[in-house]
């Protein structure tokens, strides 16, 4: 018996010959190791999620940023890029730790840019980040957290080399709550408003699915079942990290059954939040027939041992282009406020875009955004503006056809968006 990635095609030259010789017999057992040559490739993920609770006024929220390498090579030179919207107070990181880029200009901006431990093939490193969320804050806030991952430096551009660049970039949106169900799901994109909107370049959903004891012994085996969305492509299913080891199986009708056995998960009322509580992330693709208006839901359901099930909340998101088609109407707002204007050419943009920023106050360091329209961060950098206007050139030819939003963020806490059209 043979098991390989089945994500990564084998090298087409295969130089390992296994040669079998059996006499047959009665209870006759022959072990054989075969080594084939896989194509090297360096495949890194992140993904950022609620510890156990989203963030709750004069509460510690706690999130989990996640790298892992999905590719078939060590990396021992991973590059770590994060920032958050600043709305939560920060407070400290796990081991490998971030650091603050700059204080000043950027004081919202980490990254681990040496230390970070090597990834052997299926391996993964889990940092927490931890945070206080303040008592004033409104219910139903949404805070955002951006985060970016590559093999080697700088970020800004090695991550397009990975073989799939797409979930080298993550963004995290959880939503302010009072009271909560600690059995619920998240869905990364979250979209935007209630329906979720998502545009269609958005091509793969993260699922986490968090689990709780809330009762008075020891869960001894937890399972969780879930019915996936027949608007997603079903063979792209991809298991990802859990606090526990599982196993995972999928029926012909796409239900998804993800098994703890052995668990022992304490209860909350005597260990705490922390000990009893664990998750479950997986990936999918939707297909590429999805028409605009789609709605792609999910729910799960989870039983702790005898118990009847516990059923999530259902996530949502919509297919729908029109609302993103009008981000350059958001642009002109922003710009008319702030009293700068920003003109960017050609448009199209090709190998690289000329930004012009005009009506600048006063000599001073700014960060340079370039964001897709699901809001996953490109590339961010520092530029030096100086009083009256400026000029900034900025190589794109990295960039995959398609429309993108740079955002230009001064020292005062103001920001301009314009929109970049991107055509080779």
């Amino acid at each position: 018996e043979e098991q390989i990635n089945a994500y990564y095609p084998l090298a087409p030259c295969q130089s390992m010959n296994t040669t079998v010789s059996v006499v047959a017999g009665t209870g006759c057992t022959s072990t054989v190791d075969i080594s084939n040559i896989i194509n090297p490739l360096s495949d890194l993920k992140i993904t950022t999620m609620n510890s156990t609770v989203p963030p709750i006024p004069g509460n510690p929220y706690q999130q989990k940023v996640i790298v892992k390498n999905i590719g078939t090579v060590t990396e021992s030179g991973v590059q770590l890029g994060y920032e958050h919207d600043g709305q939560l107070i920060f407070g400290s990181t796990s081991q490998p730790a971030l650091t603050q880029l700059n204080a000043g200009a950027a004081p919202n901006h980490y990254s681990i840019q040496s230390g970070f431990p090597s990834l052997a093939p299926g391996a993964g490193t889990t940092i927490l980040m931890n945070y206080n969320t303040p008592t004033n804050i409104p219910l139903g806030t949404v805070v955002t957290f951006f985060d970016s991952v590559a093999n080697a430096a700088p970020i800004a551009t090695n991550w397009l080399v990975d073989y799939s660049p797409w979930n080298n970039v993550n963004t995290h949106q959880p939503v302010v709550i009072g009271s909560y169900d600690p059995n619920y799901k998240e869905v990364s994109p979250r979209g935007v408003d209630t329906p979720g909107y998502i545009p269609s370049t958005t091509t793969e959903f993260d699922y986490t699915i968090h689990f709780q004891n809330e009762g008075t012994y020891f869960a001894q085996n937890i399972y969780i079942t879930d019915q996936l969305d027949p608007d997603f492509d079903w063979t792209t299913l991809r298991p990802g990290y859990s606090d526990y080891s599982y196993t995972t199986t999928v029926s012909e009708t796409g239900l998804v059954t993800f098994t703890f056995t052995d668990i022992n998960l304490p209860w909350k009322s005597q260990y705490g939040d922390a000990l009893s509580s664990g998750l479950i992330n997986y990936s999918i693709e939707r297909l590429s027939t999805n028409p605009q208006g789609t709605e792609f839901t999910n729910t799960a359901d989870i039983f702790f041992d005898y118990n009847p099930p516990i059923t999530t909340n259902t996530t949502l998101n919509t297919l729908n282009d029109d609302v993103f088609s009008n981000v350059e109407d958001y642009a002109s707002s922003v710009i008319e406020e702030s009293g700068i204007s920003v003109d960017l050419y050609p448009v199209p943009a090709n190998e690289s875009v000329t930004i012009r920023i005009n009506n600048v106050s006063f000599n001073q360091i700014a960060e340079l955004s370039i964001f897709d329209l699901t809001g996953k961060s490109i590339s961010s950098e520092q530029i030096n503006l100086t009083e009256g206007s400026s000029l900034v050139y900025k190589n794109i030819s990295y960039l995959e056809n398609g429309t993108y939003l740079t955002r230009i963020q001064f020292e005062d806490g103001s920001f301009v968006v314009k929109k970049i059209v991107f055509s080779k």
